[in-house]
């Protein structure tokens, strides 16, 4: 696995792992899995933007890029909240 992390200004960062093995082929296998996941949602520990790709049960590429302020920070609901 090759992988590396880090922050995107003050208030985000990025998480990126490419080409590691998630199950054997006796476990069964998944031919091509593209995800693609926005999760705004409060009850989370984050915002989160993550992609990923996997064919033939290896990850090609995952990538997340959060918000590194918790989601009880106030600069967090203000986003989530759009100013409302």
């Amino acid at each position: 696995m090759i992988g590396f992390s880090f922050k995107l200004g003050k208030d985000y960062a990025i998480d990126a792992n490419f080409f590691y093995q998630v199950r054997t082929f006796t476990d069964g296998i998944t031919f091509i899995a593209p995800e693609i996941n926005l999760d705004l949602y409060r009850g989370d520990h984050k915002p989160s933007l993550n992609l990923t790709l996997e064919i033939l049960n290896f990850i090609i590429f995952d990538v997340e890029i959060y918000n590194v302020h918790h989601v009880d920070d106030e600069f967090v609901y203000a986003i989530l909240d759009d100013g409302q």
